[in-house]
C-alpha cells in the first residue's frame, strides 16, 4: 500500500516523486498532483540541451552545471512534441535519464517552471520520470508558480 498510518491516525503519503509520476500519468488526481509538486520543490531538474548550441550561447553555461533564476546565461534548451503534437520543455527527474545522455544543465523546479512560461514557442513541459512521464500546461504551471513560489529554498 502507498499510504502508511501515522501516530496520530492521519495518512501520510510516502510515494516518491518517480511513484507520483507514474500514478499520475496512469490516473491523475488533484491530490498526486499537489504530493508531487511539494517533492519537486527544492529538487534540481535536469533539462537537455545540445553541446553545441551552449558553445555558441552569449555567455558560457556548461554542460552538467546547475543554473539558478538570477544567472544571466540563456539557455538554448530542446523541446519535444508531447501527446497532441504541441511542444514541451523536457525535464527529467535524473541525471542519468536516457533523455540526458547528450547534455543537460540543471534547474531547480520553481526556476525551470518560471523559465518555460517566458518560452512562447512552448505549451508547458514534459517531465519525464524513470519510467513515466506527464505534461504540465501553462495554466497549470503558472497556479503552481504562485502556489509556491516562495517555498523553495
Amino acid at each position: 500500500m502507498d499510504k502508511t498510518a501515522s501516530s496520530d491516525n492521519q495518512t501520510t503519503d510516502s510515494r516518491d516523486v518517480e511513484q507520483l509520476i507514474y500514478d499520475i500519468a496512469e490516473q491523475p488526481k488533484d491530490q498526486d498532483y499537489q504530493q508531487l509538486y511539494q517533492h519537486l520543490t527544492g529538487q534540481t531538474l535536469y533539462i537537455p540541451v545540445e553541446k553545441d548550441s551552449l558553445d555558441n550561447a552569449p555567455s558560457a553555461v556548461h554542460l552538467g552545471e546547475t543554473l539558478h533564476s538570477t544567472d544571466d546565461q540563456q539557455v538554448p534548451m530542446c523541446s519535444v512534441a508531447g501527446p497532441r503534437g504541441d511542444s514541451f520543455v523536457p525535464l527529467a527527474t535524473t541525471a542519468a535519464n536516457p533523455m540526458v545522455a547528450n547534455g543537460y544543465v540543471g534547474m531547480r523546479w520553481l526556476e525551470a517552471l518560471s523559465t518555460v512560461m517566458k518560452i512562447d514557442t512552448v505549451e508547458g513541459v514534459l517531465l519525464q520520470g524513470t519510467n513515466s512521464w506527464i505534461c504540465i500546461y501553462k495554466p497549470q504551471i503558472a497556479k503552481i508558480l504562485s502556489d509556491y513560489s516562495n517555498t523553495e529554498s
